[in-house]
């Protein structure tokens, strides 16, 4: 504004200070050919020393952000789990920048997949089916069955009726759980084909099998990024032992999304 005023002639700059009382508006005016503002007015210059004044940005000085260079999968792996000082099992995403547009529909990237040896932590599965599915479910080791009368239950409470964190469907109950829709789906519990979470004629043992092993949902958000929980940082029991878990798991993720 001040190299502007200096161009164009006498112009009329005005800036308000900052004060603990009430200052009136001062101006200067900056007239061709002098370097210094003469102030018009009667009242002294206020200046708060906390607030610095301002000044041009050279815009050949060196940019203090540093660039970060790419990594191997096995060294970014190994700094995820040495960075991980919070007070609880932290979980490790995978974020992958896709050059997608994600508003069209043809572009949407949306799917799941099982990983080699689970997330770390064993979901609560809960079956929506009926009659000889219901049976099939509680054989293969479904936590809870969900009939008519579960989806009357949480359409009247809500999410507070919701203890499980994986939901399966069958085709027969599809149109049930369109009352639930609103429930379910923001939280990523709707049953759809997409995900696999949708259940086939006589695909139900192989459907909990695999959400029970370790099977994640993806879907690119409207920057187009895809995220995507691998595991936890710490593995307890037997895979603990396998060190390169978390490093087959995104590797997993990322041909699953290519």
């Amino acid at each position: 504004m001040l190299a502007r005023a200096l161009r164009t002639g006498g112009r009329a700059l005005c800036s308000r200070f900052v004060a603990t009382e009430a200052v009136p508006l001062q101006c200067a005016s900056v007239s061709q050919g002098t370097e210094a503002a003469q102030l018009r007015s009667d009242w002294p210059r206020l200046e708060v020393p906390s607030v610095p004044l301002p000044r041009f940005i050279d815009p050949h000085s060196p940019s203090k952000r540093q660039k970060r260079e790419p990594v191997a999968l096995a060294e970014a792996v190994a700094a995820v789990k040495a960075n991980a000082t919070a007070n609880f099992n932290e979980t490790v995403d995978v974020c992958i920048a896709l050059g997608t547009n994600p508003k069209r529909g043809d572009q949407m990237v949306r799917g799941a997949t099982t990983l080699p040896h689970g997330t770390g932590k064993e979901p609560r599965i809960c079956v929506f089916a009926k009659e000889a599915d219901a049976a099939d479910a509680r054989a293969a080791g479904a936590d809870v069955i969900g009939d008519e009368t579960y989806i009357d239950t949480i359409l009247r409470e809500g999410s507070s009726a919701l203890n499980f964190d994986a939901c399966l469907g069958t085709r027969a109950m599809m149109p049930k759980l369109t009352k639930i829709a609103r429930v379910l789906g923001p939280r990523g519990l709707m049953p759809n084909p997409k995900t696999g979470t949708l259940i086939e004629p006589g695909g139900m043992r192989v459907a909990i099998d695999n959400m029970k092993k370790g099977r994640v949902q993806y879907r690119a958000d409207r920057f187009a990024v895809v995220h995507a929980g691998i595991g936890k940082a710490i593995i307890y029991g037997a895979s603990q032992h396998k060190t390169s878990w978390n490093q087959s798991a995104a590797k997993v993720v990322i041909n699953s999304i290519a």
